[in-house]
């Protein structure tokens, strides 16, 4: 395979023509005919000549082709690629405005492709920035964890279940059991947030906090439990209410040292405010307003079944 030459200055149109493309799988989907997945391209074959690319696509290709492709995976496949706001599907703006703010630049079908080995991988990953590389190292690791679960013999769905609720990784979940959840009001199990982390945390500080009981070791425990916060977070996809969790979840770990009583409402104000610096489009994002709304009501509706329980 031919070396890259050059990068391009700034994007270019996508080609009229379809034409061979390297990149690097970020997230895989399944519905019960295609898949979807989202690629960063790393490279455009044209003209015998390897040019450089650093653009995302969403490609679709039939579900039978995909249970051997996982994040972290470098595929070469011959398409025509089409922007993502050119197309005449009723209905699609609001799917169309999602994938804008994914950073999608693109969309094709693709019935074919081959997975390149995993030295090509290696170094196609190189190209991408330090952020994204750190999203997809962190992203293998979920994957690794993944298979080995597939490995234990458990039934599919089972399996599906445990990888939702302990990685975050929904793409082995068919479309009839996520309905089943959905019906019966339970989707919110399946996806990480709050709940999950607090479980997670609070079993390890019940732990840690049973071996002594002295400030040196309290501020071992608070650092050893935001290390663990943040790996968890890190290595199941940094989704907004994991981030929102993990940054409540670190101020509440800290208030104990300064010996200060926490404040819910200073707690999900401040994770608000560290997510919109990260990242101020996420405001936009209906994850964002769903789950800080959904915390707000919570907090507020307590003090009230509080105090019906003391009566």
């Amino acid at each position: 395979m031919a070396h890259l030459l050059h990068t391009p200055s700034s994007p270019l149109p996508w080609p009229d023509q379809p034409e061979a493309w390297r990149g690097i799988v970020t997230e895989v989907g399944r519905s019960e005919k295609n898949a979807r997945c989202f690629l960063t391209l790393t490279a455009m074959e044209k003209d015998s000549v390897w040019t450089s690319e650093q653009r995302n696509i969403v490609f679709y290709t039939p579900v039978a082709d995909t249970p051997s492709i996982h994040v972290g995976d470098a595929i070469l496949f011959k398409s025509k690629i089409y922007e993502v706001m050119k197309n005449n599907i009723p209905d699609s703006e609001g799917y169309n405005q999602w994938l804008k703010y994914k950073e999608i630049e693109g969309r094709t079908f693709v019935p074919r492709w081959q997975q390149l080995p995993s030295h090509i991988a290696q170094a196609d990953m190189e190209h991408l920035p330090l952020t994204k590389r750190l999203r997809l190292k962190a992203l293998k690791v979920r994957t690794s964890l993944s298979r080995h679960y597939e490995s234990l013999s458990l039934p599919t769905d089972a399996t599906a279940i445990l990888q939702s609720i302990t990685l975050g990784d929904k793409s082995q979940l068919r479309p009839a059991l996520k309905t089943v959840y959905s019906q019966t009001g339970c989707a919110h199990v399946l996806a990480l947030s709050g709940l999950h982390l607090g479980i997670l945390t609070g079993f390890l500080l019940l732990i840690l906090y049973k071996v002594r009981h002295n400030r040196a070791w309290a501020v071992t425990c608070t650092l050893f439990t935001l290390c663990f916060v943040w790996a968890f977070a890190w290595i199941t996809g940094l989704s907004i209410s994991l981030q929102r969790a993990a940054w409540m979840t670190s101020l509440w770990s800290i208030y104990p040292l300064r010996q200060r009583e926490g404040n819910q409402f200073n707690s999900l104000g401040f994770a608000a405010c560290m997510l919109l610096i990260a990242d101020p489009m996420c405001i936009v994002d209906v994850g964002f307003r769903l789950s800080f709304i959904s915390v707000m009501a919570i907090l507020l509706a307590t003090p009230l079944f509080i105090g019906k329980t003391r009566k």
